[in-house]
């Protein structure tokens, strides 16, 4: 390691940690994992502490004419790792989200055990977007599950009502006078859960879903827990967009 080096290395480090607290401020990404952030500044720090300990020691070398080609390597192996990972942590910090599907609510789209990326960058949702839930236990004290993965459904100000579906144990959810449905499926809220009042709980008195909440479903009408069991969600507790499915390798519909 040169001395020119570890300055640039010194600087790129300190604008990493710059970054972050800039990215932090301006509320970009809704996924705040707490032990990202923790091992991020520790190993930004150790970075920081490496590239200016190999700035002293080269300065020093250099009056006193003493070679430390062993330690440089060192510290330029150390600190590569510690500023790979800080990079690393801040593209899952604000700019995507990883997740394993545990549920079958997504089948066919998605099956249980794929694993999936999420865009999370100043993500606006859109109706259709598959997205990643943060789950809050004070809002929603019956779901378990800390994650969900649903489509987006309901848009703030759509209005929703119910046709009554005998037939299927329920009524048909209906979102701006068009029946909602998937892959030729329609949507029901069943009696059994009483499924059409939780709904109706979380629309305002006229029945139009209020600002910043968002009606969701999984695509496997029959066997999914969503908006018909938990009510609306608000925006703050969207992660992402589902982009991409890691594992197996492919695209998403």
């Amino acid at each position: 390691m040169t001395l020119r080096k570890a300055y640039i290395n010194l600087t790129i480090t300190l604008l990493l940690i710059v970054m972050s607290i800039v990215l932090f401020i301006l509320h970009v990404s809704s996924n705040y994992v707490f032990w990202y952030h923790i091992v991020f500044y520790v190993a930004s720090g150790c970075g920081l502490i490496l590239f200016s300990s190999a700035v002293y020691v080269i300065k020093k070398s250099h009056k006193e004419e003493i070679k430390h080609d062993k330690l440089f390597e060192w510290f330029d192996w150390l600190g590569f790792t510690c500023q790979s990972l800080s990079v690393i942590l801040i593209l899952f910090m604000f700019f995507f989200f990883s997740s394993t599907v545990k549920q079958s609510s997504m089948y066919p789209t998605l099956t249980e055990g794929d694993i999936i990326i999420a865009s999370q960058f100043n993500y606006t949702p859109k109706r259709g977007d598959i997205i990643i839930i943060n789950v809050d236990p004070l809002e929603h004290p019956n779901e378990n599950e800390k994650l969900l993965v649903k489509r987006i459904a309901g848009m703030p100000g759509d209005h929703v009502s119910f046709i009554e579906s005998p037939t299927d144990g329920g009524y048909k959810i209906v979102i701006n006078g068009m029946t909602y449905r998937h892959e030729g499926t329609d949507y029901i809220a069943r009696y059994v859960g009483s499924e059409r009042d939780v709904i109706l709980a979380s629309l305002d008195d006229e029945g139009f879903i209020k600002a910043d909440e968002y009606l969701v479903f999984g695509d496997n009408e029959a066997n999914s827990k969503d908006s018909r069991n938990l009510g609306t969600f608000e925006r703050d507790d969207i992660i992402g967009h589902v982009i991409f499915r890691l594992w197996p390798f492919g695209g998403l519909s």
